[in-house]
């Protein structure tokens, strides 16, 4: 098998997995900030995940990122996992996981056009939009049977929030793809689940959110499904 098909096979198989995790996470979210602050629950999942993949990239014999690749993590970690992630965990407290679902759906396209924008960036041609067009369509005959919801007060904050996650993440994204870095890419997805975890749980611990920590059976499995599918799997897969 030559190298090039592996790769092909292995962005597939990433591909792939995106496909189907990337949507169940929203779902996962509603169900643990019922339960639990939003902060904490977002920040001790991707501090233990990324404890996690940290660990097993080293037994590996995965060598660590240099000081000059831990500063570029440390913006991608912030922006797409501290910032965006937070955000989106913070909005559901308020409004559907379906109508945070469809919004994200409008993050491919957007990716897509701000890149196109930039200088000397490929331009796209028109199979490509047809594709993103088709996808937010489907996403939009799922769910839009199963949106109700006024916009209003904390409703319209958390839909405030989601556009800025999404704001957020395109940054982030295109800043990774971008910048040079020597760090491989599982690598460098477990430092940014560290930094974004610390980042998020300091600042949950500051507003008082551990007193209030307290996990039911349900948001025990979202939490569980959070780390080890979506952040290990779901994330690793993105990066």
């Amino acid at each position: 098998m030559s190298q090039t098909y592996s790769k092909k096979i292995w962005a597939y198989l990433a591909w792939l997995s995106i496909s189907i995790i990337w949507g169940t996470t929203f779902l996962a979210i509603k169900v643990g900030v019922e339960q639990l602050p939003p902060l904490l629950f977002a920040g001790f999942r991707w501090l233990i995940a990324g404890a996690i993949f940290f660990v097993i990239l080293r037994v590996i014999g995965m060598p660590l990122p240099s000081r000059k690749d831990l500063v570029y993590l440390a913006i991608i970690g912030t922006a797409m996992l501290g910032f965006s992630n937070g955000l989106i965990v913070a909005a559901e407290q308020w409004i559907p996981s379906g109508l945070t679902a469809l919004m994200i759906t409008t993050l491919p396209l957007w990716t897509t056009v701000t890149e196109s924008m930039l200088p000397g960036a490929e331009k796209n041609n028109r199979t490509v939009y047809l594709g993103l067009g088709l996808g937010f369509a489907g996403m939009l005959l799922i769910f839009s049977g199963n949106i109700d919801i006024q916009l209003k007060g904390n409703q319209l904050l958390g839909i405030l929030f989601v556009f800025l996650s999404i704001v957020s993440w395109i940054f982030g994204t295109l800043f990774s793809k971008y910048r040079e870095s020597k760090v491989h890419p599982m690598m460098g997805a477990a430092i940014q689940m560290l930094i974004a975890g610390s980042l998020q749980t300091l600042l949950g611990l500051g507003l008082g959110e551990l007193s209030r920590f307290q996990f039911d059976q349900n948001s025990l499995l979202a939490f569980l499904y959070l780390i080890f599918v979506a952040s290990m799997l779901g994330y690793g897969s993105y990066m």
